[in-house]
């Protein structure tokens, strides 16, 4: 089955920061046998609805292990970029349905999720 874990940063990224996300998407890549897709990052470059220079990204996995692989990736991004907030939300259950904020790879708010239709 599986489903789609969605995550992006709140404020822009500067290069550094960048290079330091690439090297923990590289290592995760690198050391998992992903089933379905690897985690993912771009930089926005197109403003709207996206912020210019947001990284943003998803991962589709076949299962909760992968799923709590890709919480955990984003995790340690928030912790070496203590300055970003990251927002992330799963589309099966691992997330309870919320929208989690993540500062210094830490929980610090679950939102309910907005469905727009």
């Amino acid at each position: 089955m599986g489903r789609t874990l969605h995550y992006r940063t709140k404020q822009a990224v500067t290069a550094e920061e960048l290079k330091l996300l690439r090297r923990i998407e590289e290592k995760y890549n690198r050391l998992h046998e992903w089933k379905r897709e690897r985690i993912k990052l771009w930089a926005s470059n197109a403003g709207d609805p996206i912020p210019k220079a947001v990284v943003w990204g998803f991962t589709k996995v076949a299962d909760d292990k992968e799923g709590k692989l890709v919480v955990q990736a984003i995790k340690e991004m928030s912790n070496v970029t203590p300055r970003l907030t990251w927002h992330m939300y799963d589309e099966g259950g691992l997330t309870g349905c919320k929208e989690l904020i993540i500062r210094e790879s830490k929980v610090v708010e679950k939102r309910d999720l907005k469905i727009l239709i």
